[in-house]
């Protein structure tokens, strides 16, 4: 059904355990963070991950514990795009997405085009 990924605030050295964040699933619908995260700001954008990302605290890892390295995380999101492209490219897809969650304060496309949803990956 697609891989969960978190973001790791101080993973320990030893155990690679820390403050877990869900930051998205499957690269493509990401958790949006409506007013102040454990970072202290709102993160309703890719642009708002990617700052949070940048940070030299925080690790990405997948739902089986396989730390993700940022830039390849970075770089495979942005090579695989926006849901927003997809709306073109497959319809149907499109249509029964848009019937699950509409466009609404807690699940909206930000700016650039990506899903963001606050209500799922708690």
């Amino acid at each position: 059904m697609g891989t969960m990924y978190y973001a790791i605030i101080d993973p320990c050295d030893h155990c690679g355990h820390g403050e877990r964040h869900a930051l998205c699933k499957s690269m493509r619908t990401f958790r949006a963070y409506l007013t102040s995260d454990p970072w202290g700001l709102p993160i309703t954008s890719w642009a708002d991950w990617k700052t949070v990302l940048a940070r030299p605290e925080v690790v990405v890892i997948n739902e089986y514990g396989e730390q993700c390295p940022t830039e390849l995380f970075i770089e495979n999101v942005e090579k695989s795009g926006p849901l927003e492209k997809e709306r073109v490219k497959d319809r149907t897809a499109w249509n029964w997405y848009a019937a699950q969650y509409d466009d609404s304060e807690e699940s909206f496309l930000d700016a650039e085009g990506y899903r963001f949803d606050s209500r799922y990956f708690l």
